[in-house]
């Protein structure tokens, strides 16, 4: 089920989940945001109460001419101090709040982060870089409002609403009659229509990745766009997004219109009806003026709290569809998942593939079509001795960086099972994994971080010394003196002011630093022109030494060094053979590669 169709009905159970976890870190900022709450709740109560004192003690009848002014000044003191104290600790709550939040909501985005790194490569092919931005960034931004107004506007409202409506009873239950009837039509209206706007702003939420993934998207590519003119076409599927956005987006934003009006209606009805009762009352000689006033001022804030409560609503749903979200992804559990533990030792591992195959999941937004996907591998078995090298060729698409995914345990076999050493794989932890292969693909990866993190890939273990020892191996120690900041250097993600050359460079020189007992290179001289890769194959050939690797190339360059080949074609192992066997033999699908020109020869 994609995100847009989700469930977006929450119980209350799942906030309190959400809240207990992500603020028992702040239990001692919390119980004071509590106890700044209530005093602002007693102070909002006293107001009113000291105004009415005023009042009738101004109104009274004067027995004598020299009756003292101080009970009144003393009272507009009170008052006054009253004020200004509930002014300033609404200040306080609202910083208060907003702190707590943003520390809740960066340690929720946090574990967000950590989940989606966890996740295997399924999921990220399925969402794009512009769509998980949108889910670890703004839907937890939009989820910081429901943890810094969750307690200072909705539960802070909830009880000052409750207290008033115990100070009106206590003055006239018929003045109480008509603020709890409008109260609780408004509160009833709100608790009625509470889950029926969060599948929209679900699909605004939706639509807002979408849009943010086509222009990731589109951006990323600008250079290949502008060089074949499609300016035109991207304004136009980026106008096409945006309409969508909006219409998603109105639908929700006019529903919640409606919902906070209507709650607004009824409250400003009974507001009226209040005052209309006390003026009769007053008329009557059951209430004094000051009393009048109070009932005035207390109505008002019944219709603070009531307009504060139904604005909330409307934000609340907005979180409530973004909290559904962020639970949704958090539920995901990776189709890859770490073992027990393989305890490999050290040295070149022994490889066994036994009859292994593979298909790529489907898409979430493909084609229902119950057609099942060809296997990108089909029942491919081979095995390798400790420290022998094996060579993967075959036509574009034919699965020899799948071969390559698999062994790295990216993804699972659908079928059968690849052994190091004798154990299983999928016993493995993913540390034990990564720390015993390594892989180096046609285009290495720079980070925008120092030339440090490039190398050792932000592991604060290894030391300087042994980063300059791995440069020093694949020949970039000139290339690394030119640079004015040494390991601090910083390099941009783009790979900005470096050769592709010195970033495949590079990319040997990580694997150095795991000295992994199995080495998968992917195309990894594709985009190197000769000079470069003479320079890559003399790096290569020391980081090969007593080491088991699979190479999948074209150049015959990069396999004249392979001790057997294997051919594959359209998923399907079709030769494996030694090297020299295969080059001789005429009839050989190796040879017919190299006699058809598929496996480029040494570049000119």
């Amino acid at each position: 089920m994609s995100d847009a169709t989700s469930p977006t009905r929450l119980a209350l159970r799942d906030y309190a989940d959400v809240l207990i976890r992500y603020l028992r870190d702040d239990r001692g900022l919390f119980a004071l945001l509590a106890s700044m709450l209530a005093g602002n709740i007693a102070v909002a109560l006293l107001a009113p109460f000291l105004a009415a004192q005023f009042i009738d003690e101004a109104t009274q009848p004067a027995l004598d001419q020299t009756r003292p002014m101080q009970p009144l000044l003393l009272l507009a003191g009170a008052f006054l101090v009253a004020g200004v104290s509930g002014q300033l600790l609404k200040v306080a709550t609202t910083h208060l709040g907003a702190h707590i939040a943003w520390r809740a909501t960066n340690r929720l985005r946090t574990d967000v982060v950590r989940h989606c790194l966890g996740l295997d490569l399924a999921f990220h092919h399925e969402h794009g870089p512009g769509t998980m931005v949108e889910r670890v960034d703004g839907d937890v931004r939009r989820l910081n409002h429901f943890f810094a107004e969750f307690f200072t506007q909705i539960v802070g409202n909830v009880v000052l609403l409750a207290c008033l409506l115990v100070v009106v009873t206590l003055v006239d239950w018929r003045l109480a009659t008509a603020f709890v009837m409008a109260s609780g039509l408004a509160l009833g209206l709100l608790v009625y229509l509470k889950d029926s706007a969060s599948p929209r702003w679900g699909r605004s939420l939706e639509s807002n990745a979408v849009l943010y993934n086509e222009i990731e998207e589109r951006f990323g590519g600008v250079r290949d766009l502008r060089a074949n003119g499609a300016r035109d076409y991207v304004m136009r599927k980026f106008a096409e997004r945006l309409r969508e956005n909006y219409l998603t987006t109105r639908a929700a934003a006019t529903f919640g219109v409606v919902v906070q009006h209507s709650g607004a209606l009824v409250v400003a009805l009974g507001t009226v009806a209040a005052l209309a009762v006390a003026a009769t009352l007053y008329l009557g000689g059951s209430i004094s003026l000051g009393s009048v006033v109070m009932v005035s001022m207390y109505g008002a804030m019944v219709f603070a709290p009531l307009g504060a409560i139904i604005r909330e609503v409307d934000d609340f749903q907005r979180s409530t569809a973004a909290l559904g979200r962020v639970r949704q992804l958090l539920a995901r559990e990776p189709t890859v998942a770490g073992g027990h533990g393989a305890a490999w030792g050290s040295g070149p591992l022994r490889v066994e593939c036994d009859g292994i195959s593979f298909t790529y999941p489907r898409a979430s937004d493909s084609s229902t079509s119950d057609e099942t996907p060809p296997p990108s591998l089909h029942n491919v078995g081979f095995e390798l001795a400790p420290g022998e090298i094996l060579g993967v060729v075959g036509r574009t698409g034919a699965g020899k960086s799948t071969l390559a995914r698999l062994l790295l345990r990216l993804y699972d076999p659908t079928t059968g099972c690849i052994r190091f050493d004798g154990r299983d794989i999928r016993q493995a932890t993913t540390q034990e994994l990564r720390r015993r292969v390594s892989v180096i693909t046609q285009d290495v990866h720079l980070f925008d971080a120092t030339l440090r993190d490039n190398i050792a890939v932000f592991n604060p273990a290894i030391s300087d010394e042994s980063i300059l020892e791995a440069l020093r191996q694949v020949g970039l120690l000139s290339w690394y003196r030119r640079q004015s900041e040494g390991l601090d250097t910083l390099l941009s993600s783009g790979g900005e002011g470096m050769s592709a050359g010195e970033a495949q460079l590079l990319g040997v020189a990580r694997a150095f630093l795991v000295d992994p007992g199995l080495l998968i290179l992917d195309e990894p001289t594709s985009r190197l022109d000769p000079v470069t890769e003479r320079a890559f194959d003399d790096a290569l050939a020391s980081l090969l030494e007593n080491r088991t690797c699979v190479i999948a190339a074209h150049r015959l360059s990069t396999l004249e060094r392979v001790d057997r080949i294997l051919v594959l074609d359209r998923g399907r192992v079709v030769e494996i053979g030694e090297r020299q066997v295969l080059v001789a033999d005429s009839s050989s699908r190796f040879a017919g590669l190299l006699a058809r020109g598929e496996l480029q020869l040494v570049a000119e």
